[in-house]
């Protein structure tokens, strides 16, 4: 096979395993690979990776005399460690080049060289490129290097300088395209030259490309160099970077794809290029810490730090009407201190016995603070006596509890590092020259001289006669043998262009290519099928569509956002989801209703007559309270035994060990009984404990269910505190 034809389908072949490598590199090299193995003046390198621990003699910075070529190239910050594509050119050598450290590789200083290898273009840097097509920029001040000819120009010459001798530059310099032409034995005014170049095209490029790609022309070939964003023959398809996830946007931002390109737009309550976005829910947001809480944003959204006397996302919600101060202060600097934070000293609190044993049993006791008895040690100077005070003082050190863990002082908290390994198909940013495939290319076979020929006698071919009379068959493309009688076998030689992805299978002539197991395409070009081989990342509440070269997700119904990441939108999804004014939460598993306080179930459909008012209050401030909620206190349910009975045994007995106010008092005349709902008492409709109610004290006046009486009633101040039992009001 002619050596092109090899050159075209090696190209092919790896443009099949690198789709958006447009060019193919003439010099693969190892790590091993010195700067003097260089040939040409100018030539696209492909390194490995793994080249790190390469000891070498390296010389220079930048401009480099000697030494292994990748080493050079990750010196110069061309590459890392997992290799690259780039571009080497040689030039005249320097009088001195110097030694440095850069990204963890070490160079040293040298004075003698044959030539500068650099990966810029220099001002000497001459034209006996590998291309016959070769895109440079030259820098400015060349006008002074050597040229000879005038276009066409001698392969030795600048070709910076050629380029302002050509008019087609100036000596502030720029990008320039030459055209090397191979011309053995070309007489020029200054000499014999092997190769020259000009900056004018002599083969008129007549293919279409698209979104500004640039029509070249290659060895045996035409085709289109695209532009960044950008692929396809005629450089047609827009490489949508979103779809693909190929974009660099941040997570809270939204990708816009545009003709070869794409756009990052931070998302609601974040603010930043698209590319960095920070949250800014505190400015965006007035007002979402309550209760004179601090907005502060965060990595992942927002913070509320809270007053003491609140809690919540949002500082909403009242979570606690006493604390404990950890610091010993004189009484005015504590009422100070309380002060400060938007309470004062206990007052209501040691008022009520309730709540004051309540808070002993809260946060006294399990603080383990204890009263210690001290005495002052001296005597009063007028009574003579001695003063006795006390204090209180910690058994032991403060402690917390942080879920099953006890912890004292200080948290620690672990933070794991998560290292991200990103892994690429092929070598990235590589770019080939491809050399389009001729339709009608063939294979020549030479007979020996004792074969004959005969005319017709080639079955897929023509035959030609040699210099030496001789005869051979010049067979069809896909056909080889003497007589161009036996079908070539492409899948077994391996010069098919099938995706590596792709099975191929022989024909008569030719072949085919068809797409593996959870792959589509037509063979040429095979995806991977996300969808159906589950590497899609799609959101578990959402669904996977596979599209050409990737995929979309799409989140169910009753959830919202990108498909990647979906939340819950039952509520705003499904009106009037929760019932009798239920208020709807979204959570991350679906939705919760809050109801109100007579209804229960999953949608609050279920109505309820009773409830416990767990705040203790006084009966005047109890009746308020469950009338507030739109009941009343406790009346027909305590009339009927059956109901009276169920509470006893449902609601009081499961509760906490209290009592509770009801509906029933004779505030309106001594010792005539009402319900609130203006029903007399009589003894079917009551259930007094023996012996009540009494009147010890001649000012009980409002009843309520007396824990020690087994929840049977009992008359009592109207302004001691007890909690309540409320009741739904009957329509």
């Amino acid at each position: 096979m002619p050596a092109p034809t090899c050159r075209i389908i090696a190209c092919y072949l790896f443009l099949a395993s690198v789709m958006h490598f447009q060019r193919c590199a003439s010099m693969q090299a190892t790590c091993d690979t010195k700067l003097s193995d260089l040939k040409h003046s100018i030539t696209k390198v492909i390194c490995p990776g793994g080249c790190w621990m390469q000891h070498s003699d390296l010389c220079g910075t930048d401009d480099y005399a000697s030494g292994p070529l990748c080493l050079a190239a990750m010196h110069a910050g061309l590459m890392d460690g997992e290799g690259g594509y780039f571009e080497v050119f040689k030039s005249d050598p320097l009088p001195m080049y110097e030694g440095t450290t850069r990204f963890g590789v070490i160079s040293r200083s040298c004075d003698s060289a044959s030539n500068t290898y650099s990966f810029q273009m220099k001002c000497s840097t001459k034209g006996n490129s590998e291309f016959s097509i070769t895109h440079v920029v030259c820098p400015s001040g060349c006008r002074s290097n050597y040229v000879c000819g005038t276009n066409p120009y001698n392969s030795d010459s600048s070709v910076c300088a050629a380029a302002i001798n050509a008019g087609v530059l100036t000596d502030s310099g720029g990008a320039v395209t030459f055209y090397l032409r191979e011309s053995k034995g070309t007489h020029l005014k200054c000499g014999i030259s092997r190769s020259s170049f000009n900056f004018v095209d002599e083969n008129t490029c007549l293919r279409s490309c698209q979104n500004e790609g640039q029509c070249l022309s290659g060895i045996n070939a035409e085709f289109c160099s695209c532009l960044p964003g950008t692929k396809g023959e005629d450089c047609e398809i827009d490489i949508d970077e979103c779809t693909t996830r190929s974009h660099n946007c941040h997570q809270h931002a939204t990708c816009i794809n545009t003709v070869g390109s794409f756009q990052c737009s931070c998302n609601a309550n974040y603010t930043g290029d698209g590319q960095e976005c920070t949250p800014n829910f505190c400015a965006s947001n007035p007002g979402l810490c309550q209760n004179s809480g601090t907005c502060a944003d965060t990595s992942t959204g927002y913070r509320c730090s809270c007053t003491v006397w609140y809690t919540g996302n949002n500082c909403e919600t009242v979570s606690q009407d006493h604390i404990l101060t950890t610091t010993a202060m004189t009484w005015s600097d504590s009422r100070s201190y309380c002060q400060s934070i938007g309470g004062d000293l206990a007052t209501w609190g040691m008022r009520d016995a309730f709540t004051r044993n309540s808070i002993l049993e809260t946060l006294v006791r399990p603080a383990w603070y204890r009263f210690i008895r001290r005495r002052a040690g001296r005597k009063d100077m007028k009574s003579k006596q001695r003063n006795d005070f006390f204090e209180m003082k910690p058994v032991s050190p403060l402690m917390m509890k942080f879920g099953n863990a006890t912890i004292s002082k200080r948290l620690f908290i672990g933070i794991t590092s998560v290292l991200f390994m990103f892994i690429f198909s092929g070598c990235v940013g590589v770019i080939f020259l491809v050399s389009k495939l001729p339709t009608h290319s063939r294979v020549v076979r030479q007979f020996t001289e004792r074969q004959e020929i005969q005319n017709g006698t080639c079955v897929h071919g023509e035959m030609v006669t040699t210099e030496s009379l001789h005869y051979k068959c010049l067979c069809d493309s896909g056909f080889s043998g003497i007589l161009c009688a036996q079908d070539f076998d492409e899948c077994n030689f391996g010069t098919h262009n099938c995706h590596p992805h792709a099975t191929c299978f022989n024909t008569v002539g030719s072949f085919g290519c068809f797409c593996n197991a959870n792959y589509k395409g037509d063979g040429w070009q095979c995806y991977l099928d996300a969808c159906t081989s589950g590497t899609h990342n799609c959101h578990q509440h959402a669904t996977c569509i596979d599209k050409v070269g990737s995929f979309q997700c799409s989140c169910n119904a009753n959830y919202v956002g990108n498909g990647i990441e979906c939340e819950a939108n039952f509520c705003s999804s499904n009106n009037d989801l929760c019932k009798n004014n239920g208020t709807c939460l979204n959570t991350t598993t679906g939705y919760n209703c809050s109801c109100e306080m007579f209804y229960q179930g999953e949608h609050c459909e279920q109505e309820i007559n009773h409830v416990l008012m767990a705040t203790a209050r006084n009966w005047t401030d109890a009746r308020k309270y469950c009338q507030s909620l739109g009941g009343d206190l406790a009346t027909w349910g305590m009339r009927n035994v059956t109901v009276r009975n169920w509470i006893i045994e449902h609601l009081l007995h499961p509760g906490p060990d209290v009592d509770y106010w009801v509906g029933l008092s004779d505030i309106e005349q001594e010792g005539v009984w009402k319900y609130t709902d203006g029903v007399a008492m009589t003894t079917d409709n009551t259930d007094f404990a023996n012996g009540q109610p009494d009147n010890e004290g001649s000012d009980q006046d409002c009843a309520r269910l007396r824990l020690a009486a087994n929840y049977q009633m009992d008359d009592q101040r109207c302004g001691d505190n007890f909690f309540a039992l409320c009741e739904r009001t009957l329509t």
